[in-house]
């Protein structure tokens, strides 16, 4: 569903907004999910039209795009507060790429879970202000509402 609308959104961006393929980078910490995202909006542009860069976040470093798209492709209880997932540095990574706008696609449960060691606690703070922030200024929407915009 993440991937589907990871490509939904930059499909939007790109035919409805008028945003360059150049623009936008789609970032995912799987490359599996990112060839999924790649697929899916193949299939939405058609063979012909340029995709935006979709990679990992690391390979972001020293870069900057006006949009980015971020997916966390984590919805898996058990993988919620894996050191994988749950990194700050990534997630600053992410956040400091964007020149203009970032839009990050996760699941609510990433965000609402409480961990239960400390060092869990102190890289999930982050994201918990993030989703915070998102909540408190009218930038936190719901699926498939987001659809509908």
């Amino acid at each position: 569903v993440e991937a589907e609308l990871l490509a939904d959104i930059t499909y939007r961006l790109l035919k409805k907004r008028g945003v360059g393929a150049e623009q936008i980078a789609i970032l995912s910490p799987y490359r599996a999910q990112n060839n999924t995202i790649a697929e899916y909006l193949t299939l939405l542009l058609g063979e012909h039209d340029d995709l935006p860069v979709i990679d990992m976040v690391e390979r972001m470093q020293g870069a900057e795009r006006d949009v980015i798209l971020f997916g966390f492709t984590c919805s898996d209880p058990d993988l919620i507060f894996s050191e994988f997932i749950n990194n700050p540095n990534r997630f600053n990574v992410v956040l400091t790429r964007a020149r203009q706008k970032i839009i990050v696609v996760g699941s609510k449960l990433f965000f609402r879970s409480v961990a239960s060691a400390e060092k869990q606690l102190q890289d999930n703070r982050c994201f918990k202000d993030f989703f915070d922030h998102c909540c408190d200024n009218g930038c936190y929407f719901e699926y498939p509402t987001i659809l509908k915009n």
